[in-house]
């Protein structure tokens, strides 16, 4: 059974894993082999591109316990899953990966077909799935917003504004979906707008606030970097170094804390210091920066 999670990300991955089988079911029976393997490519493209890089921060910082085990174990109980419907098309790679897993069984081979109900997906299941896929499609308008108006997307700014739709309306209705929306756009809060005829809209201003909120999250990336070049766990405590401008290191000095959380520092220093394993020389504002870190 597919692990308990308060997570609406967790409920969707197991919502759309039940569909798939259920759709590959189906077709294999009906000797549909094609489109029940494209089925399957739909479903890792849906937990590579959004389940996984929307859990990473669970799964890999895991400052909530408790939300990062109910990742850990949908992923993995997902995953095992994947590896009983893929093995009658990649039966190697499915061994493979139900072996890395720890399946419970000599091989995936000999495990039982996923269960599918002969009543089809519960209704709030179903409701989830369609609540989700309109706002993936409302991120990708925000998005492409963004883009048309040259910014980038680590600059938060003030809000979506969405037309008004019921289907919109429903969606956005839950709190926890609403959330993912924003975080995805980067935006402060989401707004269904009847002024606006049809897809979505950005308040473009980026306030002092904003602004020093977008150098921090680009400071907190270029951390992030260097602890990937240094070869560092996500457990690996470090000490960060800064060499910059006054006003990234005002924006940083203000929101010091928010940054040693997200890049697991002890400690900040705002001065060059020749005790680093990694490094990086960049322009962030127009300004120069230096970066550096050390394993503590």
């Amino acid at each position: 059974a597919a692990p308990a999670s308060r997570s609406i990300l967790d409920k969707w991955i197991v919502a759309r894993f039940g569909e798939l089988a259920a759709l590959v079911t189906d077709k294999l029976d009906a000797y549909a082999i094609r489109e029940a393997a494209l089925d399957i490519e739909r479903f890792v493209d849906d937990l590579s591109r959004w389940y996984i890089r929307r859990s990473r921060r669970r799964l890999q910082r895991p400052e909530d316990r408790k939300d990062y085990e109910a990742a850990s174990a949908t992923l993995g109980f997902v995953l095992r899953e994947l590896a009983k419907l893929m093995a009658p098309f990649t039966p190697f790679f499915a061994e493979s990966l139900y072996a890395a897993l720890g399946g419970g069984k000599e091989s995936v081979h000999l495990e039982d077909w996923p269960e599918v109900s002969s009543r089809g997906l519960p209704a709030p299941a179903k409701k989830l799935i369609a609540r989700m896929a309109i706002i993936r499609d409302l991120a990708a308008a925000g998005l492409a917003k963004r883009a048309e108006a040259g910014i980038k997307v680590r600059q938060p700014l003030a809000a979506i504004f969405v037309a008004k739709s019921a289907s919109a309306a429903d969606a956005l209705s839950d709190r926890a979906l609403a959330a993912i929306l924003a975080e995805e756009v980067n935006v402060k809060r989401t707004v269904i707008d009847s002024r606006i005829k049809e897809g979505v809209a950005l308040d473009v201003v980026i306030t002092p606030a904003l602004r020093e909120e977008g150098i921090l999250r680009d400071v907190i990336r270029m951390a992030q970097e260097l602890r990937q070049t240094a070869g560092l766990a996500p457990r690996d405590r470090i000490a960060l170094m800064l060499d910059a401008s006054d006003e990234v290191r005002a924006a940083v000095v203000k929101r010091e804390a928010a940054l040693r959380a997200d890049v697991g520092a002890k400690s900040v220093s705002y001065a060059r210091s020749d005790k680093f394993i990694a490094e990086q020389k960049t322009k962030l504002e127009g300004s120069d920066l230096w970066i550096g870190l050390r394993k503590v």
